[in-house]
């Protein structure tokens, strides 16, 4: 049994720069420092040797101990190397676009000083099922010094780079040798490179009490919200995640969480919950609850979303929007029950009029009680003796009220009581007089001589405590409009 207490107030008038961070080399063995061809696929003839002897002169790394030599054996044929590049682990980040590439070297041989063994360097973009998205390709590669450096660590740098495309789920990236003149290959690699452009990105799904996550997300007074946040950060240093609540939307105390370390506490602003997360992918999770919404209206559509920050602060991203439509409210009433003029929302200026108001409250949800509401009049004088309880008084509780002339507004506190779920609804019925011909005494009713709209009633609120959360929740009626008409 909860006790609910009214309020209604009665009230006169007196007349994204967006930034992609490079991520570190995806290829493993990128300059055959395991010393054999491991995580590289290959055909033809290729080894990973730390020095070769070839007629024109001695070929050794460019760095390290090892790289990559191909047609020993007089391999006659073109020979390849090649490697598959996991990319679907940044899919919540955006894939903007790759760098591929080396060092190579190629023979010079003075019999044929313009016959040279060529490299060729191919990238090939793939989906998960396995359809290609984009085929690039750097021919010719060449770098003919064997033969004439003194040194046998002189090599050229190659680079490819182009876009990706959305949906790309990995990159196979190919090395060829192809020989030109003499008995076999003369191709040779070092250092090589594959890394992706990647802005910060993030996924959100929500659910509404434990439901199953839609694209189309529906919620009343009092639901929890259950968010996550998955979120890719390809920066070396730690970025911010904010996520900014929707209107009617609370955040409930002690259920945040990253990584499922509950632990973490975030910083709360009004309604923007934040944390900062280090380089990688992470979860976040935290559950909200609809602490406001609408009465006897329609549902209100209100958007929660993320926004992720670089390192230096900047914003990178203005992300992943939830639309959730709150319904309104179906424990709360308020209306015009009589009216001493026909129709009640229209009156002629200098008339007196009597309205006669009816608030219900009632228990629609178990232990979602109503504690509190309040109202407000605009543009209307109310005179102290024409503002009252109807007899017999409320049907639940008891009413008493404050009125202050001096800034024309007029509570009235109501008390229900002990209302539970399945009781008939608490009543409370209010007359409010408007003597609109009784001159320009501001200490009384005041003359309104001006046509015009007027909010008779702002919109009542009703509010509960939720004994779970420990929230405050309230659902706003619709407001009551009067337009005065000359007589």
């Amino acid at each position: 049994m909860k006790k609910i207490m009214m309020i209604w107030i009665v009230m006169l008038a007196a007349a994204s720069a967006q930034a992609a961070m490079t991520t570190r080399n995806l290829l493993a063995n990128p300059g055959a420092e395991k010393g054999d061809m491991t995580a590289w696929a290959t055909a033809g003839h290729v080894e990973a040797v730390k020095a070769q002897h070839e007629t024109p002169g001695l070929v050794e790394e460019f760095s390290g101990d090892y790289f990559f030599t191909m047609g020993l054996g007089r391999q006659w044929g073109p020979s390849s190397m090649s490697q598959t590049i996991d990319l679907s682990n940044f899919s919540t980040g955006t894939l903007v676009s790759f760098e591929a590439g080396g060092r190579i070297q190629t023979e010079l041989w003075p019999p044929m000083e313009t016959a040279f063994d060529k490299g060729k360097l191919i990238v090939e973009l793939f989906d998960s099922g396995d359809r290609s998205l984009g085929l690039f390709t750097l021919y010719p590669l060449e770098h003919p010094v064997l033969g004439s450096s003194e040194s046998g660590r002189d090599y050229g740098e190659f680079s490819l780079s182009d876009s990706i495309s959305p949906g790309t789920s990995y990159a196979v990236f190919t090395l060829e040798g192809h020989v030109v003149q003499g008995v076999h290959i003369n191709v040779f690699y070092d250092d090589l490179f594959f890394a992706a452009n990647v802005e910060a990105g993030v996924k959100k799904n929500v659910s509404v009490d434990g439901r199953e996550p839609t694209d189309e997300i529906n919620a009343e007074l009092g639901d929890h919200i259950a968010v996550n946040l998955t979120v890719e950060n390809p920066y070396d240093e730690a970025i911010k995640v904010e996520d900014v609540l929707g209107n009617g939307l609370k955040y409930i105390p002690n259920t945040f969480a990253v990584d499922d370390d509950d632990t973490a506490v975030p910083a709360i602003t009004g309604n923007t919950i934040s944390t900062m997360v280090p380089n990688g992918t992470h979860t976040i999770t935290f559950d909200v609850q609809v602490v406001e919404v609408q009465a006897e209206q329609k549902g209100t559509v209100v958007t929660n979303k993320t926004n992720l920050y670089n390192p230096a602060g900047d914003k990178v991203l203005d992300s992943d929007s939830v639309d959730i439509t709150l319904h309104p409210y179906k424990g709360f009433s308020k209306g015009v029950e009589r009216c001493t003029n026909d129709p009640w929302n229209t009156v002629p200026v200098e008339a007196d009029v009597h309205w006669l108001l009816l608030m219900e409250v009632w228990n629609v949800a178990g232990d979602k009680i109503a504690t509190m509401a309040d109202t407000t009049v605009h543009g209307l004088e109310v005179d102290e003796a024409s503002t009252h309880l109807l007899d017999p008084p409320p049907s639940s509780g008891t009413v008493t009220s404050e009125k202050t002339y001096e800034t024309k507004k007029a509570h009235l506190i109501w008390d229900i009581g002990d209302l539970d779920e399945g009781d008939a609804p608490a009543q409370l019925w209010v007359e409010i007089a408007a003597n609109l011909s009784s001159g320009n005494d501001l200490d009384g009713p005041q003359e309104y001589v001006l046509t015009g709209k007027y909010e008779l009633n702002s919109g009542a609120v009703v509010r509960f405590t939720d004994p779970n959360t420990g929230l405050r929740l309230s659902a706003h009626t619709t407001p009551l409009i009067v337009t005065a008409v000359e007589k």
